[in-house]
């Protein structure tokens, strides 16, 4: 199972790239595959965005935030300051099958 080496920044720049390192890593040596997902208030529902937002458009930005699939590395351009939800789904993979996610 993927696990954290540290809690993310969660205070971002204004008008500049920010990168924001999940410092996850298996200690197995299995593949994790980083997603973003929208939030979750339960089991079974996540958040409801406003209107133009969503799990890949989750804050106003002056370019879409992006997720390096491998590593797990988010890069987000904020172009206000805002209060945002967010959530990124690790699959792990071992030998090219999928075995769990997070």
């Amino acid at each position: 199972s993927p696990l954290f080496s540290g809690k993310p920044i969660m205070v971002l720049n204004t008008n500049q790239e920010n990168y924001l390192s999940l410092r996850s890593f298996d200690s197995d040596g299995d593949s994790l595959v980083y997603n973003l997902i929208a939030p979750k208030t339960s089991e079974s529902t996540t958040v409801n965005y406003a209107s133009g937002y969503d799990a890949q458009h989750f804050i106003t930005s002056n370019s879409l935030p992006v997720i390096n699939h491998d590593n797990g590395t988010i890069i987000i351009n904020p172009s206000q300051q805002e209060t945002v939800s967010m959530a990124v789904k690790i699959s792990e993979f071992r030998n090219g099958e999928l075995i769990g996610t997070a």
